[in-house]
């Protein structure tokens, strides 16, 4: 009984972070009020506040979902080359990007809204500042070149 009611809670939370996140895909955070989220998502209000209690931290959560899809479809086409060089990888990575900004619901990077969009809070420019971090290591990574261990040095 108490995992059933776990379950519900879990996936309410997920319906809201859902529609939340498509919403603000589609039309922007500053263009989608939490009124609409909370009918799109067929959540009671009450519900929604004990989720989220503000629309920042709705938005935090957002970005932090976002983070979490990206870096795992990344990560999954990157380990599809886990044999090829860094150059064919960085390549990958940049055909990755090309391929998203090119899908048919593309609609802009919502890390950048959230910054353009909002006065930033701490807590949603912390997730905005790991997922730029995390992008720039990566791409750092793969341009590293590797040395060569039988390589003779210049006399």
């Amino acid at each position: 009984m108490e995992i059933e009611i776990m379950t519900k809670v879990i996936s309410k939370r997920k319906t809201i972070l859902d529609t939340a996140l498509s919403l603000f895909k589609q039309y922007s955070f500053k263009f989608v009020g939490v009124d609409r989220i909370i009918n799109e998502s067929q959540v009671a209000k009450m519900t929604f506040y004990k989720h989220f209690p503000s629309k920042t931290l709705l938005i935090q959560a957002c970005l932090c979902e976002e983070q979490k899809t990206i870096e795992e479809s990344i990560l999954s086409e990157l380990s599809l080359l886990s044999e090829a060089g860094n150059i064919d990888r960085l390549k990958a990575l940049l055909n990755w990007h090309v391929t998203y900004i090119n899908q048919q619901n593309f609609n802009g990077c919502l890390f950048q809204k959230a910054v353009y969009e909002n006065e930033v809070s701490e807590e949603v420019l912390s997730v905005i500042q790991a997922h730029k971090q995390w992008k720039f290591k990566l791409v750092s990574d793969l341009m590293e070149v590797p040395e060569c261990s039988t390589a003779s040095e210049p006399t």
